[in-house]
């Protein structure tokens, strides 16, 4: 009885270590799986959003170093110029023709070219003198009018026309170099 009793005895210790150690590993398991949703909580918290390293806009295709935006509506001279500034840009000079004539369409749209007064010289926004042929009289703001070549046409600033807003690649830091 005495055997029987000191194997029962080494049975239960047996199975109290077992049982031990399978309650350390849980709670291990617990611990760890604790720990992992802590730094998860905490790296959402302080880490922000990674930010859109795009040079242009969504809606604004680049070409050359320029962002450009082509709107879908109509304002007049001084409206378009008032949205463009709000987007830090301006109503586009045209720097490539060929990039602007893909875009445009069928479509007539303002563009910064303006002069003070009929019979003054054309200039644009920046004060440089135009660089392309305006074509017609009657007013003081021009849009682009062909079709098959880029040419601007006179309209009165109250007329309202699509717009192009045109501003430089905005360079970003990148991990690689800039953007």
């Amino acid at each position: 009885m005495h055997i029987a009793n000191s194997n029962m005895g080494k049975q239960k210790a047996v199975i109290y270590k077992v049982a031990f150690v399978i309650v350390i590993v849980i709670l291990s398991i617990v611990i760890i799986v604790l720990a992992v949703k802590i730094h998860q909580q905490q790296s959402h918290e302080s880490v922000s959003p990674i930010p859109d390293c795009s040079p242009c806009p969504s809606d604004w295709p680049q070409y050359g170093g320029i962002c450009y935006y082509f709107s879908t509506g109509e304002r007049n001279w001084t409206s378009a110029q008032d949205f463009c500034s709000s987007h830090n840009a301006s109503l586009t000079r045209i720097e490539n023709k060929y990039f602007v004539m893909r875009y445009r369409g069928k479509l007539l749209y303002w563009i910064g070219l303006t002069r003070k007064d009929s019979g003054q010289p054309w200039k644009w926004l920046n004060g440089d003198p135009a660089t392309l042929e305006v074509l017609g009289e009657g007013g003081n703001c021009a849009y682009l009018s062909d079709e098959q070549e880029v040419k601007a046409s006179v309209s009165r600033c109250s007329t309202e026309h699509h717009w192009i807003c045109s501003r430089p690649v905005v360079m970003m830091p990148s991990l690689g170099g800039w953007v």
